[in-house]
């Protein structure tokens, strides 16, 4: 089975060989060889579209088939997961088929919608065409279980399903033979009318199928879609009851000084205030002008106004001379 070699770098997808893929071809494989970004993914999908169309292909690891190009004269190839990590597009180098040429065939195949209604004629099972696939639906006492099919996750074929599909559709048989991959991977086929056309019979219900065979219907769940686009404003509803009082918050910047107000009106006048505090001795002034002389004095006189050193030492000596002899004195 040729592999073609692709290599992803920071969402940059590259094919690193030279396998040209051949147009009809339905035995390639892509071998991707991821950086680190992906590391923790684990489906992925992989996209191979040409100037028409495009086929997605659901795969784990690092290895997928790639459907069958009937006829393009480009083919690119990337990936994506869960519509949140996506690579570009990696020109494979790609030559025409014999059975690529253009024009219908000479006797046309029937389409997949087709060969899928055939396969469940009869077994109360509804299958509706939708732009990217089919839906299969289960009706069951007003409930209903339904399966959505890629294009890309069917095989159609004989013998075994090659990994990457979901659902095999064996043409081979009379009528064709629908088989489901179960989540634990094993296949299971869908029941079906086998022998002779009897009588029409009553519509298969949910106790015709085993679990396994509801669980493949199920199948697993899609990765996410895109967002929707914005809804309708809604009416305005009831006032809420009132939150709980919210932390002072800092300061805020002071504002720009504002313009200058007009002069107010003359208050009253105000009550006297404390004595002020002595000042500072003022410097000292110009000399004064002369004095006229003033009259004589009083002359003081000597024993009446004042005593001199030798009058005090003659007064000293009187005292003493006039003190008794204390010699032969007894008290």
């Amino acid at each position: 089975m040729p592999d073609i070699h692709i290599s992803v770098r920071e969402k940059l997808a590259q094919q690193e060989d030279t396998t040209v893929y051949v147009c009809g071809s339905g035995d390639y494989s892509v071998v991707f060889d991821f950086d680190e970004e992906w590391d923790s993914e684990g489906p992925k999908t992989a996209r191979f579209q040409t100037e028409n169309l495009f086929q997605d292909v659901f795969f784990y690891g690092c290895r997928c088939t790639v459907p069958v190009i009937g006829y393009a004269r480009r083919l690119e190839v990337g990936v994506y997961a869960q519509n949140v990590r996506t690579t570009t597009p990696a020109r494979v180098a790609l030559r025409e088929g014999v059975r690529s040429r253009w024009g219908p065939p000479e006797d046309p195949a029937p389409s997949l919608y087709d060969q899928l209604a055939q396969a469940i004629a009869d077994t109360g099972l509804k299958l509706e065409e939708l732009p990217d696939g089919v839906l299969l639906t289960v009706r069951f006492r007003g409930t209903q279980e339904r399966a959505f099919l890629r294009h890309s996750e069917v095989y159609v074929g004989p013998g075994e399903m090659p990994p990457g599909y979901r659902v095999q559709l064996d043409v081979s048989q009379e009528p064709p033979v629908l088989r489901v991959r179960g989540l634990d991977g094993n296949m299971v086929p869908l029941p079906s009318i086998q022998g002779e056309k009897g009588e029409k019979g009553d519509a298969f219900t949910f106790e015709d199928f085993t679990p396994e065979q509801l669980d493949a219907l199920r199948g697993a769940d899609g990765a996410k879609g895109d967002k929707g686009e914005q809804g309708a404003k809604g009416d305005k509803g009831e006032r809420g009851l009132p939150g709980a009082d919210g932390k002072d918050g800092k300061d805020g910047a002071s504002g720009a000084k504002g313009e200058r107000g007009e002069k107010g009106e003359k208050g009253e006048k105000g009550d006297a205030g404390a004595p002020g505090a002595n000042g500072k001795d003022g410097a000292a002034g110009a000399k004064g002008a002369k004095g006229d002389k003033g009259d004589d004095g009083y002359t003081p006189v000597r024993g009446v106004d004042y005593c001199t050193a030798a009058d005090k030492a003659e007064l000293v000596s009187a005292v003493l001379s006039a003190l008794p002899d204390g010699d032969g004195v007894s008290y």
